[in-house]
């Protein structure tokens, strides 16, 4: 998050949303991977806005799904 980059705490009520990186239709990789603009529907309808940008896990990987900060 934001506050995160200046060096201060994360919030607390923070979560961690698992998505898949691939397009349920066609099982192509999703392009542009999820941003800070975006919002995360959970099962039940509830929204939650993304907070940070998904981890890179490395130029040679390509992820199957991202872990995102996201925050209702």
């Amino acid at each position: 998050s934001p506050m995160e980059r200046l060096g201060e705490s994360s919030n607390p009520l923070d979560k961690i949303a698992i998505v898949s990186a691939l397009d349920p239709d066609t099982g192509l990789m999703l392009d542009p991977s999820p941003s800070e603009r975006d919002t995360v529907v959970d099962g039940s309808g509830k929204l939650f806005k993304i907070v940070a940008p998904p981890d890179d896990m490395g130029p040679d990987v390509l992820p199957l799904y991202w872990h995102l900060k996201v925050r209702s």
